[in-house]
């Protein structure tokens, strides 16, 4: 199977990874105010829920890079057999890259174990399975990025190159020139 279409293959598949990882849990926290009662959060990298159905704080719009790299990659797939085609693939590869790695760290960030913060509240953290996603989007990503690139390969002469120098230069064979009237080891 040749390498390029394999590459093309790991891009295709590396968009629906990254688009479901949007929608995926980055971190699930539990806040107790008591301990009959509490609060469970889902982080999304488009919203933060509550467990009563309602968004907490403000909307989280982290997904909207991993969309635009998705939709790079899925357009140098596309575009693999032209040169700018293939450097949008690699482009929308690192650009998954590193809106991946700002979202991990907002969900690294978080982490804690059951860390008290005030009295009568405790807040458990666990890392949702985007991250997970993410990563292996990532790496599938980077690999079809790196595959769909085209090897330069230079041509070499067959046989004895010849170069020929004009008539004025005064340079020997091997490059060094002796300076006027001497061997060049007389003082």
């Amino acid at each position: 199977m040749d390498r390029r279409v394999v590459g093309v293959v790991a891009l295709v598949a590396a968009v629906p990874l990254a688009v479901v990882a949007t929608f995926l849990p980055l971190y699930e926290q539990v806040w107790r105010f008591s301990p009959d009662g509490g609060m469970d959060l889902a982080h999304t990298s488009w919203a933060v829920s509550t467990s009563s159905g309602g968004v907490f704080g403000r909307e989280a719009l982290y997904g909207v890079p991993v969309v635009v790299a998705a939709a790079l990659l899925l357009v140098g797939a596309v575009f693999v057999r032209v040169r700018w085609g293939r450097l949008v693939a690699f482009g929308g590869a690192l650009l998954l890259v590193g809106a991946a790695w700002a979202v991990a760290q907002l969900a690294f960030g978080v982490l804690g174990e059951g860390q008290p913060v005030g009295e009568g509240l405790t807040i458990e953290t666990e890392l949702g399975s985007a991250v997970l996603v993410y990563g292996v989007a990532c790496l599938v990503a980077v690999v079809g990025g790196v595959l769909v690139q085209e090897r330069v390969v230079r041509a070499a002469p067959e046989g004895p190159v010849v170069y020929r120098v004009d008539e004025d230069d005064h340079t020997p064979p091997f490059g060094l020139a002796l300076p006027p009237g001497g061997s060049g080891g007389e003082r």
